[in-house]
């Protein structure tokens, strides 16, 4: 009955995985196919994609082991860890990015990578010592998940944490800037947490169930690269929406310009060039 559950739970752990993996391809098409795209979204969200795309095989074959024989263990565990984490440094590198282009602090970005590196070498450890002691549960290998799970999650809430505090303690007149902030700042915090909490629920399990440790350990890497496909989504929308707001503006000061003398609307004017400069100078900064 026991090897019967753990086959069960097994191949309902590929599904989920399945599940994620379609979602975060559909989304991705749609981001590459409908937005425009900078150099360093393709990069996070295509390594990521190719990533999530080895892990989710490696996933469904461990599925395909697990159904036929509930107690194998084999090389595809260690292989998950490493591709795991690897997914994880990618999301946490695209939201750092988007930190230093709004904030430029060089220490939060100094322990943000730092962290990602600790993480990233810990993780590492953890796969290896899977690949070296298949079948046995490794004191060291406990202790450097342990130690990767924690660095993980401290870095992602700090990524959250310094992305809201930047975004919210930005001074601007505008009144669609200050829309714009207030919706990256939800958007960043809501990206960390959801990492974070990820995380911690792997710690926790870590230590209570193996089984449930390894059934979320087998979608976290989804859930990251998700993470970063809806913030590539959220952003261009935003980007999106504010230019149209800008264009209404304009239009509706340009309409209101056709019944002033040719003096007054000179000047207002030029004073909407220099409104439209510097709002697309904010775009820019802030996206």
């Amino acid at each position: 009955m026991s090897t019967q559950f753990a086959g069960t739970i097994a191949l309902i752990n590929s599904w989920a995985n399945v599940f994620l993996y379609s979602m975060e391809v559909t989304l991705s098409a749609y981001f590459f196919q409908c937005h425009k795209t900078n150099r360093y979204q393709k990069f996070s969200l295509g390594g990521s994609l190719f990533l999530d795309t080895v892990c989710s095989a490696v996933v469904c074959y461990y599925t395909w082991l697990r159904i036929d024989d509930p107690m194998i263990e084999s090389w595809s565990r260690g292989i998950i860890t490493i591709l795991t984490y690897f997914v994880s440094v990618c999301e946490q590198l695209y939201l750092v990015h988007r930190y230093w282009i709004i904030a430029r602090n060089r220490v939060v970005v100094f322990f943000v990578l730092l962290g990602a590196i600790v993480h990233l070498v810990f993780g590492f450890i953890s796969g290896l010592l899977s690949l070296v002691v298949p079948g046995s549960v490794h004191s060291y290998g406990i202790l450097s998940l342990t130690i990767a799970a924690v660095t993980c999650a401290a870095t992602d809430l700090l990524i959250a944490i310094n992305i809201f505090y930047a975004t919210r303690n930005i001074d601007t007149i505008n009144p669609s800037t200050q829309s714009l902030l207030f919706r990256l700042s939800i958007i960043g915090i809501s990206s960390g947490i959801v990492t974070a909490t990820a995380t911690t629920l792997k710690i926790i399990l870590l230590f209570t169930s193996l089984r449930g440790f390894a059934f979320l350990f087998n979608l976290v890497g989804r859930i990251y690269t998700l993470t970063i496909v809806v913030n590539c989504i959220a952003l261009e929308r935003q980007k999106n929406a504010r230019a149209r707001s800008i264009a209404t503006e304009n239009s509706e000061t340009q309409t209101s310009n056709n019944s002033r003398s040719p003096g007054s609307v000179v000047l207002t004017t030029l004073g909407q060039l220099l409104s439209v400069f510097s709002n697309h100078l904010e775009t820019r900064k802030f996206i």
